[in-house]
C-alpha cells in the first residue's frame, strides 16, 4: 500500500483542527464528495459541508485540484456545522462511515507493505504507524520502506518498482 489516510477518523480530526497543507484539504474534500455520494446516508446538501463561496465545486469536484493555495484554513472551505460535528463527534454518521473505510486491524493473512515518502507533506508517518500497529496487534505482518527524499507525487515511480520487485521476485 501507499501512504494514505489509513486512521480516517483521527486524519479528519487533525485535519480539521487548524492550519493545514492545502493539498490535504483538497484530499478531504474529494473524500468528502465521495462518501456523501456514495453513502445514501450521508445524501446532504452541499452547503452541510461547505460554505457559500465554495458551491461552484458542488457542479464540477474536479476543480477542486484547483483550490486556491490560501485555503489552508479548514473552516474557509467547511462550515461550522460539519467541523463541529466531527471534533465533538456529534456527526455519527459521518464519523461511523470513516471508520468503515479505514484500514486499521486488518486480521492479514500474508505481509502487507507500506510504502511511504519522507518528505511527504500530505500523509504523516503517524497514518502508516497507527495502520501497521493496529494489523500487528491482530497477529499480522507488517514491513515498511521509506523512500528518503521523495515527497507524495515524486514517490509514485519508486512505490510502482518496489511493489512489483515484491509481486516478483519476494
Amino acid at each position: 500500500m501507499g501512504n494514505g489516510a489509513f486512521a480516517k477518523v483521527i486524519w479528519a480530526k487533525q485535519l480539521l483542527s487548524g492550519p493545514q497543507n492545502p493539498e490535504k484539504i483538497r484530499y478531504f474534500t474529494r473524500m468528502v464528495h465521495s462518501y456523501n455520494i456514495i453513502y445514501p446516508e450521508l445524501d446532504r446538501p452541499w452547503n452541510y459541508y461547505f460554505n457559500d463561496a465554495f458551491m461552484d465545486l458542488e457542479s464540477n469536484i474536479d476543480h477542486v485540484m484547483e483550490l486556491p493555495q490560501m485555503v489552508d484554513h479548514p473552516e474557509a472551505l467547511f462550515t461550522p456545522l460539519f467541523i463541529k460535528g466531527i471534533l465533538d463527534e456529534s456527526d455519527t454518521i459521518f464519523l461511523r462511515v470513516l471508520m468503515e473505510n479505514q484500514i486499521e486491524g486488518w486480521p492479514a493473512q500474508a505481509s502487507i507493505y507500506f510504502f511511504r515518502a519522507s518528505e511527504d507533506k500530505i500523509w504523516n508517518s503517524t497514518q502508516t504507524h497507527l495502520a501497521a500497529q493496529a494489523i500487528e496487534n491482530k497477529g499480522g505482518t507488517v514491513k515498511q520502506k521509506v523512500f528518503i527524499g521523495e515527497d507524495h507525487k515524486s514517490m509514485i515511480g519508486p512505490f510502482e518498482e518496489q511493489v512489483l520487485k515484491q509481486v516478483y521476485y519476494e
